[in-house]
């Protein structure tokens, strides 16, 4: 679900022909979609002009009896959005103007990237001749503030744009941090980049998408006030740079003990991991097709080495999206797995397929042999295995070992043992050519004890890389409603491998 949130005050006059706009972007770009409007209090009306097209597209209108501001109506939809979302780590909020110059065409290009795995995606808008006189002075006075008042980190993105697309689990988690004190304390541009700063502590990939803001439709003047919002910038950002430094300096000199059940990035040189061929930021891309027609895409990426209840574990995360219009699939599984055993300690399935949205959370105690399903009410600990792992985690163990033809393997180690064991027959050898290139190749059969693609009646082989790094090359199943297949078309290696 993607939320598109629009504050507005005194935006009568285009806000109706932008919801319109955004109807017709999402009626040839297929995705399931919220508008949330914030009235902040507008005396033109454009509450009533709002109103009737809640009748003809998913709108929804928040109301603010008096003009708070620009920052209090980013508070607002944000909260609201979290409070909404079923599934946080796969749907959107999508931030932008309602006077035009941000153009819904444009909405794609921020979920091409969201799609692919981040967490934020920035819109980074030039400022043509164009801009109003106002903007442009207050975007020479940014310019300077972004070299010398903020970190590094936030001068890889434009701090000050409106347009930006935000994963709502990075907002959930912000949220938790932020409690009952606003989001953003600032207005204008300064809460632009206030929410971005952040926002960003919580988000694994950050990626920004080059556009060219509108300002030549807009129907009123700008409410750029160039002194004033560039005195409110500075302040904010020296702000911000102060609390980073304050909290790289505790970190680098306190000792912090692991908190039960705490996420954290782990140090990439960490000693006490098993050798893989995979690290951080190696990333598969795949073309999903029914028989042969394409109807998605998938990849399949390491999100990150994280701390998890004390220990490193790789994280991995599975995605495939598509369908068509009377059937669409938007899946997700994550995967948390002990760097040094290869055993699962976390798995996340989010399955969104045609009516039915299903989401199921594993915490698994490897040391203990039990695992506890979250998402089940009472969530009470099942029997597992001394090294378990789920469906997504497999396929990377699978990378790790030795693969002889005509050999079989059977694993007793997937996390619930009543579908052990867990069978790979290694086919044959020979060569494949996908989207992505030519490849000698592997070919192997697993079977696991369960319904879906590697289910005893699935038939599905897996095409991995005929070297060290056992790369799923494609994938072939035969389902009982046809087939589906997973051609890769594009790799890009860890930098750190």
């Amino acid at each position: 679900m993607l939320y598109i949130c629009i504050p507005t005050y005194n935006e009568g006059s285009t806000v109706g022909v932008l919801l319109w706009r955004i109807r017709r972007v999402f009626q040839e770009y297929s995705r399931e979609y919220e508008i949330i409007v914030y009235d902040d209090g507008s005396t033109d009306g454009t509450r009533e002009v709002v109103e009737p097209y809640s009748e003809v597209i998913p709108l929804t209108i928040l109301r603010g009896d008096e003009r708070k501001g620009y920052g209090f109506a980013i508070d607002k939809l944000v909260r609201e959005v979290t409070r909404r979302t079923r599934y946080a780590r796969r749907d959107g909020l999508i931030v932008m103007q309602a006077d035009f110059t941000d153009q819904p065409e444009h909405i794609p290009e921020l979920v091409k990237r969201f799609e692919g795995g981040a967490d934020i995606v920035v819109a980074n808008q030039e400022i043509s001749s164009e801009a109003p006189v106002a903007v442009r002075r207050l975007r020479r006075f940014a310019s300077w503030i972004q070299r010398t008042a903020l970190t590094r980190a936030a001068e890889k993105t434009d701090p000050f744009t409106t347009f930006r697309l935000y994963r709502i689990s990075v907002l959930r988690e912000l949220l938790k941090v932020q409690g009952d004190k606003p989001v953003v304390t600032s207005n204008g541009w300064a809460a632009n980049m206030e929410l971005l700063l952040k926002a960003k502590k919580f988000a694994r990939r950050i990626e920004t998408v080059d556009l060219v803001p509108r300002y030549d439709v807009r129907t009123r003047d700008s409410r750029v006030r160039p002194f004033a919002d560039a005195l409110d910038l500075y302040r904010s950002s020296r702000k911000a740079r102060l609390l980073g430094l304050i909290a790289g300096f505790v970190i680098a000199t306190v000792p912090i003990a692991p908190v039960a059940g705490a996420q954290t990035s782990f140090a990439a040189t960490s000693p006490a991991r098993a050798k893989v061929p995979f690290g951080v930021g190696e990333r598969m891309e795949y073309d999903v097709k029914f028989g042969a027609i394409k109807v998605g895409n998938a990849h399949m990426e390491v999100v990150a080495l994280d701390n998890l209840r004390g220990r490193p574990a790789w994280h991995t995360a599975f995605f495939v999206q598509g369908g068509n219009f009377l059937y669409r699939v938007n899946d997700v599984y994550e995967s948390w797995m002990d760097a040094e055993t290869l055993s699962s300690l976390r798995f996340i399935q989010q399955l969104q397929e045609g009516g039915k949205d299903i989401e199921r959370r594993f915490e698994i105690y490897p040391e203990r042999s039990v695992f506890i399903q979250t998402s089940k009410k009472p969530a009470k600990e099942e029997p597992s295995v001394s090294a378990p792992l789920d469906d997504g985690s497999f396929l990377y163990f699978l990378r790790t070992i030795p693969l002889l033809v005509g050999q079989t393997y059977d694993f007793n180690r997937y996390f619930r043992p009543d579908r052990n064991p867990v069978r790979i027959r290694v086919l044959r050898k020979e060569q494949v050519k996908v989207p992505a290139g030519t490849f000698n190749a592997i070919v192997v059969q697993p079977v696991i004890k369960t319904k879906g693609i590697f289910s005893e009646n699935g038939h599905a082989e897996v095409w991995l890389s005929d070297d060290n790094r056992h790369i799923m090359l494609q994938l072939k199943s035969k389902l009982s409603f046809g087939s589906l297949n997973l051609y890769l078309k594009s790799y890009v290696p860890s930098p750190n491998a």
